[in-house]
């Protein structure tokens, strides 16, 4: 980890329902329109200021998802896991921890996007081993399928709420924080 950088890698999951999928897309085009930002504008935590992720966590106070996120303090790793792993291979290690403390009914039959372009199946490949095996492990069943999802695609607003959610809860050091505050009840956040 470079001098003075931030100590939290944070993955997060956004869990919304197929049938309600569409509202949530409604929601988040809606909240485009209300921002004046273009149709297919990509949130991105990095690159937004506070006025619009405050207005972007308010409005998902109406839409009916759910976010597992999971926070691990990088100071905490053993000097023998960071030197016989790489950073793709921490980031899939992150990945399984998540899934593993999410409930069974976002796993099991459920799709998986995960944010990165296809152009990377090699990745996709190793995640999708590494996800049935970790869940084997603990009797659960996988995901039915684990895609990439770029962000900027039109229907990749899931991927970008996650995204937004994991970027809040970095920058304040593992806490919700205040950004948050409207949909605190809506995040089940753990610490590492």
């Amino acid at each position: 980890m470079a001098r003075g950088g931030n100590p939290w890698l944070v993955v997060s999951m956004c869990h919304v329902e197929g049938e309600q999928l569409a509202d949530f897309e409604l929601t988040m085009a809606s909240l485009r329109m209300s921002l004046g930002v273009p149709e297919h504008y990509v949130f991105k935590h990095m690159k937004s200021v506070e006025r619009t992720k405050r207005r972007f966590f308010d409005a998902l106070l109406s839409v009916p998802m759910r976010a597992t996120v999971l926070a691990i303090d990088k100071q905490g790793w053993p000097g023998s896991y960071v030197a016989s792993t790489t950073g793709p291979e921490r980031i899939n290690d992150a990945i399984c921890r998540l899934v593993t403390l999410c409930p069974e009914r976002c796993i099991t039959h459920q799709m998986l996007y995960v944010d990165m372009h296809r152009a990377e199946p090699d990745f996709i490949r190793g995640l999708k081993l590494i996800l049935r095996r970790s869940l084997r492990v603990n009797d659960r069943q996988s995901f039915k399928n684990v895609k990439a999802r770029p962000d900027h695609r039109s229907d990749s607003s899931i991927i970008q709420v996650a995204d937004m959610i994991a970027g809040e809860v970095r920058v304040n050091g593992g806490k919700l924080g205040p950004n948050l505050a409207s949909i605190r009840e809506k995040i089940e956040l753990h610490l590492e």
